[in-house]
């Protein structure tokens, strides 16, 4: 055999990230729980099971663990689901802490309080979603929750209306679900997308689980499209800040949020930060067979007491975590802490780090192409695409995609299932192509007339499209092929616009007609014509689409009345909005262009009045030089002379160069700032909007987006139009930069 040049360097041993609990010998030396976020005392009467699975990165999964238990969630109803395949190996203390499938069983079960729960075998991430759901039913549970592992979370202390930890928050949700006026049809919650989710056991039942062959990524794709399909809602909710981290703090003990006794009441003062970095030092990243690890036996509790809630803890221990979050969002492949871990070579059920990360992306992959070929379409919008439930296995075997491309072409493909699907597009249509070419008049045409009327729409796009016809027409090698192509393209446009011209002789209230003409004359560049044809459409109609209001924001433009043009363009960007317009980033630009221009004014009226002004001290500082070298020629002082002309010439320069320093800084802002960049088209915004994730985007490029696949552009979870919210501060900043800076918009 021959066997690969393999040389690994194994990474270094994992500190210790909770010095506190690797010093404690049960429970009681573990730190307690904030006394706002403490459960009751009595457990709540709904149940709280929440599952938390795990297969790598220990530390991550401790830091998830303390976090719920010090935001209130009671340990005895979390479930860790050891998910590693290496069976008792773990219970037995077998595995080093560097090992990737390591965990500290003991600390877990012993000083935590929480379940684990071990797997047979290695589990996919849909096989641990099913194991889930049939623990819930094998005891009865009504519902349960689930969480990802790489989250940290932490309650609302800044929200104090009144204040709720985040385990109450959540607990309250479960009430809402079980009250006697609840009605709506709800399958899960989302807390944050599903970094936290409660589910409702009844529905995942209803529609059989999750898919267990769609392994990995797709599944959650499937399994919340068929839930949509089946009417099921998926509200949002709140319980507290939950953060997507891909590394633990340096000590979970910030957590449980205690100060020393005596600096407490000097939570500002330097002495009190010294003293606190100091007790950080003593105990951060210790090992665990440290012997000056602190126990709470050891004074810990005596000589510390709580911090105030929303203290200065609770403000650290905020901003640590989003630095984290933010690290793992600049992160290239986001799960990378996956891979941190390589060793563990000759203990039980020992696996090759490498060939284990190798096997599961080829596991991911195909279960990707399962989900593809399943659905026959790619991508997470299932729904969107107009399939339903029952559709699964039944499209034709060369795709969905594939066959639309067949049909649209005019080939011959036998897939009725396809077909079935593409003649409400035909339907759609034809009210679109009578209401372009026999706008006069009505009923419905033939496939053939579609198909002509659909040719003479896509010939009016340009003269590209129309140079495509006219080879088709005249062959490659025909006369004059580019200067045709452009009189071939016109000839059409003029015809267009003589015949919306008859329709409006036979029906002058017809305001579509008008702004078809006007679409046809704009085209025609008669932009004086265009804005009259306009200006009837909006007063036959003043709520109609944005068309018209569109078609007057180009013209206007075009004669160079940038004001007006962008009233206009603002007017089509709101009715874009309100239909959800598939037009809207087009729009959008044009609303750009308009500012653009309007800036572009005022810029060239700046400059004039700074070159005005710079002649005027010019001819002034010559005058003067004038008057002193006449009165050298008076002296007859040739030198005098000379020196006289060299001052004028410095001077002049000096001038130069004051004028070209008072307008150094608009030429310094040459430079877009990152925050105004869409991260969809990279153009600068107009009208932010932000997701739930905090991720900011411009609203049409995000809308167009979000009609090809409801998720996510960055994090690729499900998103949908009613969870955009205004980004108001940035909109007002990029309003305020683009008035100074029109140049921006072509940047």
């Amino acid at each position: 055999p021959i066997y690969k040049n393999v040389h690994r360097e194994v990474a270094p041993p994992l500190p210790e990230y909770f010095p506190l609990a690797a010093g404690a010998n049960g429970p009681d030396e573990f730190p307690p729980v904030p006394l706002w976020n403490r459960p009751p005392a009595k457990h709540v009467p709904e149940s709280t099971r929440l599952y938390l699975g795990f297969t790598r990165f220990w530390p991550l999964l401790q830091q998830v663990v303390v976090s719920y238990i010090a935001a209130g969630w009671p340990p005895e109803d979390i479930y860790v689901i050891e998910n590693t395949g290496t069976f008792d190996a773990n219970k037995r203390g077998l595995l080093t802490v560097q090992n990737p499938f390591y965990l500290d069983y003991h600390r877990l079960t012993r000083i935590f309080g929480v379940n684990v729960i071990t797997t047979p075998s290695l589990q996919t991430f849909a096989q641990l979603q099913n194991l889930y759901l049939s623990e819930a039913i094998n005891d009865n549970l009504t519902h349960y929750f689930w969480s990802h592992m790489d989250i940290a979370v932490t309650s609302h202390e800044d929200r104090q209306d009144p204040f709720k930890s985040f385990y109450m928050r959540a607990v309250d949700v479960v009430r809402q679900t079980q009250s006697p006026d609840y009605e709506e049809k709800w399958a899960q919650y989302f807390f944050a997308y599903d970094w936290l989710t409660l589910v409702n056991v009844e529905a995942f039942a209803a529609i059989g689980g999750w898919d267990s062959m769609v392994t990995y990524y797709g599944t959650d794709c499937d399994m919340y499209s068929r839930l949509a399909m089946n009417d099921y809602k998926s509200p949002i909710a709140d319980a507290g800040m939950i953060y997507d981290v891909t590394t633990s703090v340096d000590d979970l003990e910030i957590f449980f949020r205690r100060v020393p006794k005596d600096k407490s009441k000097a939570a500002n003062s330097t002495d009190d930060k010294e003293a606190k970095q100091s007790r950080d030092t003593s105990i951060s990243r210790a090992g665990s067979n440290n012997s000056s690890i602190p126990s709470l036996s050891d004074g810990y509790l005596a000589s510390t007491e709580e911090d105030e809630l929303g203290g200065r803890g609770f403000l650290e221990l905020k901003e640590t975590l989003n630095q984290i979050q933010e690290e793992k969002k600049s992160d290239k492949y986001r799960n990378s802490w996956q891979l941190r871990q390589n060793g563990g070579e000759g203990e039980p059920y020992y696996v090759d780090p490498d060939g284990f990360e190798k096997a599961l992306q080829m596991i991911i992959e195909v279960g990707t192409k399962v989900n593809e070929e399943k659905w026959g379409h790619k991508g997470c919008d299932i729904k969107g695409a107009g399939l339903k439930e029952g559709d699964q296995w039944k499209l034709c075997d060369k795709g969905y995609e594939d066959s639309c491309d067949l049909l649209q072409s005019g080939q011959s493909y036998n897939c009725p299932y396809i077909m079935n699907e593409v003649e409400p597009q035909l339907d759609n249509l034809n009210e679109y192509i009578y209401d372009q070419r026999f706008p006069f008049r009505d009923g419905k045409g033939s496939k053939a007339a579609l198909e002509g009327a659909a040719r003479e729409h896509r010939r009016a796009k340009g003269e590209k499209v129309a140079e495509g016809e006219y080879e088709r027409a005249h062959g490659r090698n025909g006369p004059s092929r580019g200067s045709n192509a452009a009189q071939f393209y016109r000839r059409n446009v003029v015809s267009s616009e003589q015949t919306q011209g008859r329709g409006i002789q036979q029906d002058s209230s017809n305001p579509k007609l008008f702004t078809n003409r006007a679409m046809a004359r704009i085209r025609l560049r008669s932009f004086d014509t265009c804005i009259d044809d306009c200006s009837r459409a909006i007063n036959l109609d003043p709520q109609d689409i944005m068309k018209p209001f569109f078609l007057l924001a180009q013209a206007q433009l075009a004669l160079r009345h940038p004001n007006e043009a962008l009233q206009s363009a603002l007017t089509a960007y709101e009715k874009c909005l309100q239909t959800n317009s598939s037009s809207t980033r087009a729009v959008c630009s044009l609303v750009l262009q308009a500012k653009k221009e309007k800036w572009e004014v005022r810029e060239r009226e700046r400059v004039r009045a700074r070159d005005e002004l710079f002649r005027e001290v010019e001819m002034l500082l010559r005058e003067h030089a004038q008057e002193e070298m006449e009165r050298s020629w008076e002296a007859e002082d040739e030198e005098e002379i000379e020196e006289s002309r060299r001052k004028v010439e410095r001077k002049v320069e000096e001038l130069q160069n004051l004028f070209a320093i008072a307008d150094q800084e608009g030429m310094q802002r040459r430079t877009v700032p990152d925050w105004m960049i869409d991260n969809i088209s990279f153009a600068v915004m107009h009208d932010p909007v932000v997701t739930k994730t905090g991720n900011s985007y411009e609203r049409s490029t995000l809308l167009e987006h979000l009609r090809r696949s409801p998720t996510d552009p960055l994090t690729r979870e499900p998103l949908t139009v009613d969870e955009l919210r205004p980004n108001l501060a940035l909109k007002e900043a990029c309003e305020l930069f683009l008035r100074e800076n029109g140049w921006a918009v072509d940047w």
